[in-house]
């Protein structure tokens, strides 16, 4: 090591002047060089930003606290591990539950928004604070749920695990305590929430597995809701979580678990050998509906080919019955259809039930693994050639990766959705009068209870149909989503050509609408927006909105404006667009964007501005300092130099910048440690010398060492994906071919500021 960077070292590690070693916000601080106390008081500060407000719970792995967080006014939950040697396998679990809850972003899964390490090294994530009742609270409290309740609790239980297993993600842990309920003020509808992914396991994504823990012997999950193979200790798939699951169904319903024994390892055994009793049986004579019965039977069968193969598949049959509960006697039911799970051989007689004792032992786990195998097998062709199209693992955990959508109509390329769509369009070839009951129809959607069922023609797609929470579902034939969802559109080719279809959709039902690039030009279509004011999302990027702005002045509630490579005249825009409620706009390469700039007092919350392209100057940019802003993208600004970021010190919101492809120098870092809440600095294709860039990056660190530099050429997704008051955990919301990117990486031709 030289001298220089001795010297270098030590201006990084060395505390701000005064500090002694710590950095104060307000009441106590936690220091960056001191160990984390094995318990977090409250009115603790750390990291400079998390309030301990008080202890939630605490488990044998890790402490739950209520935060506040004191740069954006809200309340989180803050998970942690008491304590922990990086060679054991708490905390090697506490890895894998962060990496299996940062990729999940589902409305019945509990978020997650940031992880990571706490000073003295101790790790934690943020997650939503959710208040409510566990099932295992309710079933304390009521000894058994109603039926109907139940029902509607495990159709959305069912939705999130399906989301979470086309995610490639297994939880291994399902249990009472770790399925909540609540309900939001004023709303009598229960609302679910998944907990504790702390032993997920990521099926095919990370080297971290079942089979490399059980090297030391550990067996995961809860004895009472284990599956059989899960007790056995040998590798799970999916269809591990959906016997779980019926074990908590069946315990909502009758009060109690379907195996107990007298002690953990009896109830495993109980789990590979014992008969399975009836709802009926358990609960002394009530009387249950016989498709429930069956339903549950098949959840809990020992064998994994002989449950449910999905749990979109599950999901379907539990709508089926709560409409059934609903519109029919429950003498009247009809039972179960066998099209979602494999059949029992018939060689395969349930009446030889097979006791584990230690003399066959060895023989059952060979047995075990001759079954896992073939189970496996089975998922592999029947699910996970779909989610290979559908999913791909993420590059970086601590940033999401951007979608790469191609120029394809949707039927072309989204015909990988829910696989209950798909299930429920076949079914529906066997009706003949289905298409006819559609095109008779004047909605494309209705509502029961708690699911939302969508009917579109069976041969022909209309686009994509979208859920806040993460759902895909081709626009064909019939599907159900949670009513609650927050629904958005990505009409297809036909769908545009074909206008008067958008008059089946609810004026209040889309909150979202994505051209995804479309060049189709369709009067009709870009009139019909206006009939859709309660959208929220408008994604216009490289479309044909230039020719019917007027359209925009009918939606007044947009959080999310993309009109993008369009060549608007930004002068124009202003007169139609209703900035009042704007948290992100993108402007890239159109005209007149200083119209924008001098009336920034227009956008009290906007708080994402992603405007290169647009020929600014520096004088352009002192008037946001009377905005909000907190991410902003000036890149390919070829005339802004550091005078242009001098002129933006007054902007203390500003979190992040993009100052890519622009004339400043890396003198600029003398601005830049100005921003007291700036995170991240986008620094990609500078003009800069080798021994330029080192320098900037040199200073950032030893004056900023909390700043990101990020030369990455090719990842805006910080930049272009939006964060905006109403949660959208879906595509939608980012630039759909980045052009700057293709700029750089398949050097295409501007031309008059236009991509050609």
């Amino acid at each position: 090591m030289t001298e220089e960077s001795i010297e270098i070292e030590k201006n990084i590690l060395a505390p701000r002047e005064g500090t002694d070693g710590a950095y104060s916000i307000g009441e106590r601080t936690m220091s960056l060089f001191a160990q984390t106390p094995a318990v977090l008081e409250p009115g603790l500060i750390v990291l400079e930003k998390f309030k301990i407000i008080n202890l939630l719970g605490q488990g044998g792995m890790g402490s739950v606290y209520r935060v506040e967080h004191l740069l954006m006014g809200r309340q989180f939950a803050l998970k942690c591990l008491n304590k922990f040697h990086e060679a054991d396998a708490s905390w090697r679990r506490f890895q894998n539950e962060a990496k299996a809850a940062h990729l999940l972003d589902h409305t019945n899964l509990l978020k997650v928004y940031e992880f990571g390490l706490l000073p003295g090294g101790q790790p934690f994530f943020l997650m939503e604070l959710v208040e409510g009742e566990t099932l295992a609270d309710e079933i304390k409290k009521l000894g058994q749920l109603p039926v109907d309740r139940a029902v509607r609790i495990f159709i959305q239980v069912a939705f999130a695990i399906s989301y979470a297993h086309e995610s490639r993600v297994i939880h291994r842990d399902i249990k009472p305590s770790n399925i909540m309920v609540s309900k939001k003020a004023g709303d009598e509808t229960e609302h679910v929430k998944i907990l504790d992914f702390g032993i997920a396991k990521l099926t095919g994504v990370d080297e971290f597995n079942q089979q490399t823990l059980t090297k030391t012997g550990e067996i995961f999950g809860s004895p009472l809701y284990m599956s059989p193979e899960q007790c056995t200790g040998t590798s799970v798939d999916h269809r591990s979580d959906l016997y779980s699951l019926g074990c908590v169904f069946y315990e909502c319903l009758t009060g109690a678990p379907p195996f107990i024994g007298e002690s953990a390892l009896s109830t495993m055994m109980k789990h590979q050998g014992e008969k399975l009793l009836s709802l009926k049986e358990a609960s002394l004579g009530t009387q249950y509906p016989q498709m429930l019965e069956e339903i549950v039977s098949k959840l809990l069968e020992k064998d994994p080919a002989d449950r449910y193969q999905t749990a979109n598949a599950l999901a379907k049959d539990l709508i089926k019955l709560e409409r059934r509960l609903t519109e029919e006697s429950k003498s009247t039911l009809e039972p179960v259809g066998t099209t979602q799970v494999l059949k029992r051989p018939e060689f395969d007689k349930k009446d030889n039930v097979q006791v584990l004792t230690p003399s066959n032992l060895s023989g059952m786990l060979l047995a075990a693994g001759v079954v896992f195998a073939l189970g496996a097998l089975t998922s592999y062709v029947c699910l996970y050639p779909q989610q290979h199209r559908r999913f791909e693992p993420a590059g970086f955990l601590f940033e999401k990766q951007p979608s790469r959508d191609s120029a394809k109509t949707a039927s072309e390329t989204d015909t990988t959705g829910d696989a209950a769509s798909e299930v429920a369009a076949q079914l529906k070839k066997e009706d003949p009068e289905y298409e006819a009951r559609v095109k008779q129809s004047t909605r494309w959607s209705s509502v029961i209870g708690m699911t939302r069922t969508y009917r579109f023609p069976q041969k022909q797609s209309l686009g994509i149909i979208l859920t806040a929470g993460g759902g895909i579902h081709p626009a064909v034939g019939e599907f159900s989503v949670h009513s609650d969802d927050l629904i958005g559109l990505v009409p297809n080719e036909y769908l545009m050509t074909h206008p008067q279809l958008m008059d089946k959709f609810a004026p209040d039902e889309l909150t979202l609408i994505d051209l995804k690039s479309s060049r189709v030009k369709s009067e009709g279509f870009y009139k019909r927006l206006g009939n859709f004011p309660k959208l929220k999302f408008f994604n216009a990027f490289y479309s044909h909105i230039k020719s019917y702005l007027p359209v925009l002045s009918k939606l007044s509630e947009l959080h999310y404006l993309d009109i993008a490579w369009n060549d608007i005249d930004c002068k124009q825009l202003l007169k139609y667009i209703h900035p009042e409620r704007l948290n992100y706009l993108n402007i890239t390469s159109n005209e007149n964007p200083t119209a924008i700039f001098q009336n920034i007092g227009r956008f009290p919350n906007l708080r994402q501005l992603i405007a290169p392209k647009n020929d600014l100057k520096d004088s352009d940019l002192k008037d946001l300092c009377r905005s909000k802003i907190t991410t902003l993208c000036v890149g390919w600004n070829k005339d802004l130099t550091n005078k242009g970021i001098a002129n933006l010190t007054e902007l203390k919101t500003l979190v992040r910048i993009d100052l890519s492809f622009t004339d400043v120098t890396p003198e600029v870092w003398k601005e830049l440690i100005k921003f007291p809440r700036l995170q991240t600095v986008k620094a990609a294709s500078m003009r800069w010398s080798e021994r330029q860039k080192l320098t900037f990056a040199r200073q950032m660190r030893i004056h900023a060492p909390n700043v990101r530099i990020d030369t990455d050429s090719t990842n805006f997704a910080e930049f272009t994906v939006a964060a905006t008051d109403i949660d959208w955990l879906n595509r939608g919301t980012d630039a759909h071919d980045w052009p700057m990117k293709q700029e750089l990486n398949t050097n295409a031709q501007f031309i008059d500021g236009k991509l050609q």
